[in-house]
């Protein structure tokens, strides 16, 4: 059985944003239309998901955080496909994923990639803490965290935005890290988990619950339309997909 505070508590109208496989996530209807920024942490080479919400909104502004993307990203990346189409006449559309990457990410367009890494405490010049992009981001803001396991360092910073209408996250190891994600949301009652969908390439823990998950929040200002869940057993939504599409879906019982 999956840990019970992890339960959905409000029935919401959602929309699956980005690939129906890993980078996809469903994002309340309501956080689309009222979103001003999209602040994205971990982009790697998927940008199906701020794509999309881009077209569901094409007035927000949007910015990425990853410092892992880099030039010299792009060229192994490249060389990398280049070889991996001429072996299996599979893929040929990412030997030009960068062109793609530099047509998305533009001033005109009002998308942005910012080569930071996410902490809570800066040290490095290549880093930006989670408290520095609070002062910046005033506006209506949505927040897309996945940044492998770095999300407990930066989880209890989230409140200090002004107006974060929600966030999805992906959280690592669960079954070591649960007790602070109860935690937050003990500390931030005004957070609501709406959605939850187990990533299976994360496997999972030795009492089979997925290890691997991703939870989209919703602020409670925007739950007041919206019905309390009350049946007890949990049911997975159609917009789901499995992130390994090779694989089946790993089941969430509570």
């Amino acid at each position: 059985m999956l840990y019970s505070f992890l339960k959905p508590q409000y029935k919401v109208k959602l929309k699956r944003l980005g690939d129906h496989s890993d980078g996809g996530y469903l994002i309340p209807e309501q956080c689309i239309k009222h979103t001003e920024s999209l602040v994205s942490f971990g982009l790697g080479n998927n940008w199906s998901f701020e794509k999309d919400f881009k077209k569901a909104n094409n007035k927000i502004k949007i910015y990425c955080y990853d410092h892992t993307i880099t030039r010299r990203f792009w060229y192994e990346f490249t060389i990398i496909s280049f070889f991996f189409f001429l072996k299996n006449f599979k893929n040929f559309s990412n030997i030009f994923k960068f062109i793609e990457y530099k047509c998305f990410f533009s001033k005109k367009l009002n998308n942005f990639h910012i080569k930071k890494r996410i902490v809570s405490k800066k040290f490095y010049e290549n880093e930006i803490s989670i408290n520095e992009l609070s002062k910046i981001f005033k506006q209506k803001t949505f927040l897309k965290i996945d940044i492998e396991n770095d999300e407990y360092r930066i989880l209890n910073f989230i409140k200090n935005f002004e107006q974060v209408l929600g966030f999805a996250i992906e959280f690592h190891y669960l079954d070591l890290n649960y007790k602070i994600i109860k935690n937050f949301l003990k500390n931030n009652a005004n957070f609501k988990i709406v959605h939850l969908h187990a990533n299976n390439m994360g496997g999972l823990d030795i009492n089979k619950n997925p290890t691997t998950i991703e939870i989209t929040f919703i602020n409670q200002k925007l739950c007041k339309d919206y019905k309390i869940v009350k049946n007890k057993k949990f049911k997975k939504s159609i917009l789901d997909f499995p992130n390994d599409p090779k694989q089946k879906d790993l089941k969430i019982n509570f």
